[in-house]
């Protein structure tokens, strides 16, 4: 069991004590799985993806024609998801349970080909091939703002651990995975992915990987990537043609069980007792 500190005052740490004791709690592992989602430009539809076989499944209709999607993140806070339009430049937002898009706003540049949130400042993050710049996109008018350059041509496809908060990108330009920083948008490269057509990358925690899709095998084909050495495996074809964008979303965290709220009311009284002990 991990120790646990007090607080005297409930901010966003009383949420992750509940996160670290509901963690700890044997039987609890199901909390913590998620969903890898893509967007099938050929069919206009969301799709699930299956990260250990590569399956897919239609999640529903954007609703809007003529979409030519090539980034997608997952909005922790907000649960929803944002994608960019490459075809008219614009960003969108997506509902995850039904595929429904809607369009937020112009996002000024013309390249943008991927997305992530900065798990630390909750920032939605943008990379422009074209400028190879790291952006900083306001998720209420699509408006982005560069934050440096990436050192690196043609980038894309990017997706953050949030976990430790690094954000990962991959370089069509020189075949690499890339550390960036959020903060200045310089880019430090970890190693050869080995192919230069990663159209996407999405972490997944519970696997401790990067997830890419090269569409340039045929059918779309599903890669797992070392995010420590860049290196990657085939796990498979998603038997779909125009996957370019991936991201990842967890489930949503159930209830905490009577174990979780007893353990959180005991630290609870623990607390309380060495406070009023100070005083």
């Amino acid at each position: 069991m991990k120790s646990v500190k007090c607080y005297s005052t409930l901010t966003t740490t009383g949420a992750a004590l509940l996160v670290t004791l509901a963690a700890s709690t044997p039987g609890n592992n199901a909390a913590r799985a998620g969903q890898l989602y893509g967007v099938d430009n050929f069919t206009q539809e969301l799709v699930t993806v299956d990260p250990t076989t590569a399956a897919t499944a239609s999640v529903g209709p954007l609703g809007i024609g003529g979409l030519a999607i090539e980034a997608l993140a997952y909005d922790y806070n907000g649960g929803a998801l944002f994608a960019v339009d490459n075809n008219a430049n614009n960003l969108l937002k997506i509902d995850p349970t039904t595929g429904a898009a809607g369009v937020v706003g112009p996002l000024g540049y013309d390249f943008v080909f991927g997305l992530t949130f900065d798990p630390t400042s909750g920032s939605l993050l943008g990379v422009d091939a074209n400028t190879d710049e790291l952006l900083r996109i306001d998720i209420d008018t699509g408006a982005a703002a560069a934050i440096g350059p990436t050192g690196f041509t043609f980038m894309g496809g990017l997706s953050a651990d949030p976990l430790t908060g690094t954000i990962y990108g991959v370089s069509y330009g020189s075949d690499e995975l890339i550390e960036l920083n959020p903060a200045t948008g310089a880019g430090t490269s970890i190693g050869s992915t080995g192919l230069g057509s990663f159209q996407a990358v999405a972490y997944v925690p519970e696997l401790d990987s990067l997830f890419g899709v090269d569409p340039e095998v045929g059918p779309d084909a599903l890669y797992r990537i070392d995010p420590a050495t860049g290196g990657e495996s085939l796990v498979g074809p998603l038997g779909l043609t125009s996957v370019s964008s991936l991201t990842y979303a967890p489930t949503t965290v159930p209830e905490p069980s009577s174990v979780v709220l007893a353990m959180i009311g005991l630290a609870g009284a623990v607390c309380l007792s060495r406070r009023r002990a100070s005083n």
